[in-house]
């Protein structure tokens, strides 16, 4: 669910909607909550408080919002605010309370106050996205609003086939496999590895020491024609800690396509 606030400032997030959105956490769900004053007028709730681990720190107006280095979603992101729907005139700067991850910052160099947060729940599967801005507020014309989005949905696991834009030109599917060099390398605790699919296929990632001997399974199943991002966090199949070393990551398809590529595990 992606749930924004538009033009609202005063009572943005009531608590019967903080609960709503809380539900579907309950049940698993993926939820982007994305507007400002949301954590100012709502800090102290159920959604921000036992879920987002999120509360307001204060009213922000830098243009500028950049990703936080190495984050899966935020990495090499830059925004700005400058030419978009013109409506966030309250933008929130957050703090984290709990074991969210930072994903977006405001300021041109240093960090200014923390713009976005993610947090997940494994245990009960949910994930969650929590901007103090509106989507709709960033100038999307370099694509960097939708590479946001794009990042986010993925993270979800949704697959993400192209995001529309203003004038309903959708992005084009992949032309080809691909298998990317992953990111950061090196890395430590986790990488990301994307690959691209050009049409309905079974697709294996696998992780492999130098000796050849697989270490870890990260895909192995039907994947429609899109790009994906596939998450190692340093272990193997039976769930301990991969020592520090060269491995090599491996992505083989029904239909042909095979690639081979090499990543440092540091600790």
């Amino acid at each position: 669910m992606i749930w924004y606030t538009g033009n609202a400032t005063t009572a943005v997030l009531s608590d019967p909607e903080q609960s709503t959105l809380a539900g579907l956490l309950d049940n698993g769900g993926r939820l982007f909550l994305t507007g400002q004053n949301i954590a100012e007028t709502s800090s102290g709730g159920v959604l921000l408080s036992n879920y987002l681990d999120a509360t307001f720190n204060m009213n922000i107006t830098p243009p500028i919002i950049r990703g936080v280095a190495g984050d899966l979603i935020g990495d090499g992101l830059l925004l700005s605010s400058v030419g978009g729907a013109g409506n966030q005139n309250s933008k929130d700067a957050l703090l984290i309370t709990g074991n969210a991850d930072s994903v977006l910052y405001y300021g041109t160099s240093s960090p200014l106050g923390l713009a976005a947060l993610r947090v997940e729940d494994t245990q009960d599967g949910w994930k969650a996205v929590f901007s103090g801005f509106g989507l709709e507020g960033i100038n999307n014309a370099d694509g960097n609003r939708d590479e946001l989005l794009r990042r986010i949905l993925e993270w979800f696991g949704v697959a993400v086939t192209g995001i529309e834009d203003e004038s309903g030109i959708t992005a084009n599917l992949p032309q080809a496999f691909e298998l990317k060099q992953n990111y950061p390398n090196p890395f430590n605790p986790e990488t990301t590895i994307e690959f691209a699919v050009r049409q309905n296929t079974r697709v294996e990632i696998r992780i492999f020491n130098l000796l050849g001997q697989q270490v870890r399974e990260l895909a192995n199943d039907i994947y429609p024609a899109g790009t994906y991002r596939s998450i190692w966090d340093g272990r193997n199949d039976a769930g301990g800690a991969a020592s520090s070393g060269v491995y090599f990551y491996q992505m083989n398809t029904e239909s042909g396509f095979h690639s081979v590529k090499k990543l440092l595990l540091m600790k």
